[in-house]
């Protein structure tokens, strides 16, 4: 197993290494409005993955090792892909109306914004789909390489594109299409020879024409309506920041939540690929103690890895900004600090949300959410309309995720009673006690070799109290 996990980490530093590269030329070679672009179309397209797709592919996740034992694993791919055809097809219509009648990207063309968000929410889906299928069954090595390769013929694309056509967010997001479609495809080409069984047409017809949804509604329609509200407070800032702020400030906060973002994810990606594949398989049991002790291991271990990157992002944000986007960005910093919180809200909450997957009581999840995004929605209205919004915009993201975070673990406590440990929370602190010596480091004119030298001397420090915060709860 450790070396699977050395495996998994290599490969996803190569994978943080390339995102962040795709940022900093991404910020270099689009202007600030056509950065604005990108995320309001990604905002788009995430609301139908999000809402639609992701509640159905979180109950295929629970129920991956079990259609893999049974061999029909492949059959219910085929399926769920005339679903996501669907989905896919749905949002253009939809996305005409909204922006005919709402006046949602005013800078794109009504069929280029509706043709390229269906296609992202296609192929985007099937790389998420069948590439971590990989690594819940265990092929790590070839996980590691079709994630990695995705990234890096995405970049390779989106730039080629960008720089022998036009600098804009249409054909940068295209090539990322291209390539997740491209690798979904070899991946799943891959997994069919791997497994020992095949896809069964008669099976599958059978199920088309009398689908079997008792199961999947009831675990799915809960998250699909928690889902909208998840979107409602982490997404939807984008188009009332579009509508009322305009593209270039848009862009703006966009970039610097999501470097952030990208730092959380790259970490949040990194332990779930390495635990949640254990996770899912000790809760794959009727005893609900062991369920509850799988759940307390794993919020143990995660809980303050996050919350000492979280510190770290945010004493550490300047030198970052400086590092990742091109110098036209270098004011986002405040946004990163925001942003880190943020995701440390966001991260935690989806940890508490496992508690309703685990004991199949999705229904519990709508009410957290609910209030979390009509609170973030109603304060980025409110704080757009400020004169001081700068700082009221960002600041109702980060109210917004922590209402969540706190009505969510009240509601989990009533399904589990589960416990957070406390002493390496506690530990964690201790560990980030150094941190704002960062701010001591003075880097005016941007220097580049600056910020190198701070984040490897602070990252470098921040990794340490990972590893010894995760060895000491590993071994209690």
């Amino acid at each position: 197993m450790n070396k699977q996990y050395l495996i998994i980490g290599v490969g996803r530093v190569a994978q943080i290494l390339i995102a962040l590269a795709s940022m900093r030329l991404m910020t270099h070679m689009l202007s600030g409005a056509e950065v604005g672009n990108f995320y309001l179309i990604l905002s788009l397209a995430a609301y139908f993955s999000l809402v639609f797709l992701s509640p159905v592919g979180l109950y295929m996740n629970r129920r991956l090792h079990k259609w893999h034992e049974e061999g029909s694993l492949i059959n219910y791919f085929a399926c769920y892909n005339l679903y996501v055809v669907l989905v896919s097809l749905a949002a253009i219509p939809l996305l005409f109306l909204a922006k005919s009648s709402l006046g949602i990207g005013a800078g794109l063309g009504t069929s280029t914004l509706c043709l390229l968000a269906a296609a992202y929410i296609y192929c985007g889906t099937w790389n998420s789909t069948i590439i971590p299928a990989l690594n819940m069954l265990q092929y790590r090595r070839s996980f590691v390489a079709f994630s990695t390769a995705t990234l890096v013929l995405g970049l390779a694309a989106s730039v080629a594109l960008v720089k022998f056509y036009s600098a804009s967010a249409v054909l940068w997001i295209f090539g990322q299409a291209a390539a997740m479609l491209l690798l979904a495809a070899t991946a799943l080409g891959y997994l069919l020879l791997k497994v020992k069984y095949k896809s069964d047409f008669g099976r599958i017809w059978a199920c088309v024409k009398a689908p079997k949804l008792a199961g999947v509604l009831k675990f799915a329609l809960p998250l699909l309506f928690s889902a909208f509200f998840m979107w409602l407070q982490n997404q939807s800032y984008r188009l009332v920041v579009e509508k009322y702020l305009g593209l270039d400030f848009l862009g703006a906060i966009a970039v610097g939540l999501g470097i952030a973002a990208a730092i959380a994810s790259a970490a949040e990606s990194l332990v779930q690929q390495i635990y949640y594949p254990l996770y899912y398989g000790e809760i794959n049991t009727p005893d609900g103690e062991k369920r509850k002790a799988a759940w307390n291991k794993m919020a143990a271990v995660m809980i303050p890895l996050y919350l000492l990157l979280t510190i770290f992002v945010s004493f550490l944000s300047w030198q970052l900004v400086n590092l990742l986007v091109d110098v036209k960005f270098h004011s986002v910093w405040i946004f990163t600090v925001f942003g880190a919180w943020m995701e440390f809200a966001r991260i935690t909450t989806n940890i508490l949300a496992t508690v309703a997957h685990s004991e199949m009581r999705t229904d519990s999840l709508a009410k957290p959410y609910i209030c979390g995004g009509l609170f973030t929605m109603v304060g980025v209205f409110l704080a757009s309309r400020s004169g001081s919004y700068v700082y009221l915009v960002p600041l109702a993201l980060v109210f917004g995720g922590f209402v969540t975070l706190v009505l969510m673990f009240t509601g989990m406590r009533h399904i589990m009673h589960f416990s957070v440990a406390a002493a390496p929370i506690k530990l964690a602190l201790l560990l980030a006690l150094p941190f704002p010596l960062a701010l001591l480091i003075k880097n005016p004119g941007g220097s580049i070799s600056v910020s190198i030298l701070a984040l490897a001397v602070f990252g470098s420090y921040m990794l340490a109290g990972q590893y010894l915060l995760y060895k000491r709860q590993k071994f209690c």
